[in-house]
C-alpha cells in the first residue's frame, strides 16, 4: 500500500513537472511613447508575451496632432540584449491596412530585450530613438 502511494505521489509529481516546464512567461513592459511638434509614436508589443526563437510583433503607430497615420520615410528596429555582446537582431518592418508600422523580429537567447525604435520623417528634423523593453523566454 505504501509502495503504490509512492509511486502515485512520484507521478503526479512528475506529471506537474512536466505540465509546468514548458511554459515560461515572459514580462512586456507599457509602451514606448514618443510626442513630437508634427507627430506622436507609440511602441508596444502584439502579445502579451515575447517568446524565445519565435517571431514576435512590435506595433508602431505613427500619427500626427489630428490622430491620422503618418507615412514614415523610414522606420528601423533593431534588438539588443542590454549588457551582452551577441549582436543586434534586426527587425522586418511593413505597414499594415491600419497606417501602423508592425516590425517582425525573432529574440535569440531568454532574457531582457531592447528594441532600438527609429523613425525618420519629412517632417521633423530630428529623428527620434525610442526604447521598448521586454523580457523573452
Amino acid at each position: 500500500m505504501i509502495k503504490r502511494l509512492r509511486l502515485c505521489t512520484i507521478a503526479a509529481f512528475v506529471i506537474l513537472l512536466a505540465g509546468c516546464s514548458g511554459v515560461k512567461e515572459s514580462r512586456v513592459y507599457g509602451p514606448a511613447v514618443y510626442s513630437g511638434d508634427a507627430y506622436d509614436i507609440k511602441v508596444m508589443g502584439e502579445e502579451h508575451s515575447f517568446r524565445t526563437m519565435k517571431e514576435n510583433r512590435l506595433r508602431i503607430a505613427i500619427h500626427d496632432q489630428s490622430g491620422e497615420p503618418v507615412d514614415a520615410a523610414d522606420v528601423k528596429v533593431k534588438l539588443t540584449m542590454p549588457g551582452m555582446f551577441c549582436g543586434e537582431v534586426n527587425a522586418e518592418v511593413v505597414r499594415d491596412p491600419s497606417g501602423d508600422y508592425v516590425a517582425m523580429a525573432i529574440p535569440v537567447m531568454d532574457g531582457k530585450w531592447q528594441a532600438k525604435v527609429t523613425v525618420t520623417t519629412l517632417a521633423e528634423k530630428a529623428s527620434p530613438v525610442l526604447l521598448y523593453s521586454f523580457y523573452s523566454a
